[in-house]
């Protein structure tokens, strides 16, 4: 019985003595790491990886604080007011001489499409179509009077 407890004792001092060199061990690694030494000759295997994978981490970062550093300094485009454009067509069709069923017509609400397919069809072509209209000359020089001398022509 007398030498259960012995090896226990010895048992208990070799846990403290490796917990001890482990945690100096971590605490010198982690002295290099802060440091930033380049020499690499005092960290194990997997410290090394650890450290690398510490470096791309910090470099990602990096470049996406950088990113979103560039976006913020650069100036916002505002997008057309929706609203004040719908406004305008209104304002303009109440002004325009015709019959009711001409402002009913141009004042009708959208076709509701049911399935995504078409939905993504009709994206593409107004996409597309708004594209071809942003590069017409006329609309270039004055967007407002060309939106308002394409109302008159189709809606007579």
């Amino acid at each position: 019985m007398g030498k259960a407890g012995k090896k226990s004792a010895h048992k208990s001092r070799l846990i403290s003595s490796s917990a001890a060199a482990v945690k100096k061990a971590k605490t010198s690694s982690a002295k290099k790491i802060k440091e930033g030494t380049s020499s690499l000759e005092g960290l194990s295997r997997g410290q090394r990886k650890r450290l690398a994978k510490r470096q791309q981490y910090l470099q990602r970062e990096n470049l996406i604080k950088s990113s979103l550093n560039l976006q913020k300094q650069q100036p916002k485009i505002r997008p057309l007011d929706v609203d004040t454009l719908q406004g305008a067509i209104k304002d303009i069709v109440a002004s325009s001489s015709g019959d009711d069923a001409v402002k009913a017509a141009a004042l009708k609400q959208r076709q509701v499409v049911k399935s995504n397919k078409k939905k993504q069809y009709i994206m593409n072509a107004e996409i597309s179509h708004v594209g071809l209209v942003m590069q017409h000359p006329q609309f270039q020089a004055d967007p407002f009077s060309a939106m308002q001398m394409h109302l008159k022509n189709t809606l007579k």
